[in-house]
């Protein structure tokens, strides 16, 4: 079963993630939010400071948590770069998610996931490279 990243909101400045097994990320945000409209927060995120009964929850964001399949070909556009170099030129300023994305590549093939600029966190630890797509 997939599994998915869930984001959820309590107020405005609060964020936590869980991630759970499920069909599809439609599946995934009702099961999550159900599960917070019925027991609330900490039912969802577990115990922390405070008492948050009454402040209002919701999901945000869901992503695909299951690892990158490394199974597509490289085409032959994009720019090809190491990850350290696209980390940097992100970092820098060069890219930015309005440009376009990236693609994780490992041992000459691309993954079926994309990387923003913003969201560095988010290359897999197994890729070698990024291949860039420009807008």
């Amino acid at each position: 079963m997939p599994r998915y990243e869930v984001w959820v909101r309590r107020t405005e400045t609060y964020v936590g993630t869980v991630e759970i097994g499920a069909a599809c990320g439609q599946d995934a945000e009702k099961h999550v939010q159900e599960r917070l409209n019925a027991d609330g927060w900490d039912a969802i995120m577990g115990e922390d400071e405070g008492e948050y009964d009454e402040c209002w929850s919701e999901v945000f964001r869901v992503e695909d948590a299951s690892p990158p399949q490394y199974n597509e070909p490289l085409p032959d556009y994009g720019d090809l770069m190491p990850v350290d170099e696209f980390r940097a030129s992100c970092e820098g300023g060069t890219f930015v998610d309005y440009d376009g994305h990236g693609c994780p590549v490992k041992a000459g093939l691309m993954a079926d996931k994309e990387v923003k600029p913003s969201r560095l966190n988010e290359i897999p630890s197994g890729a070698t490279h990024i291949l860039w797509f420009n807008r």
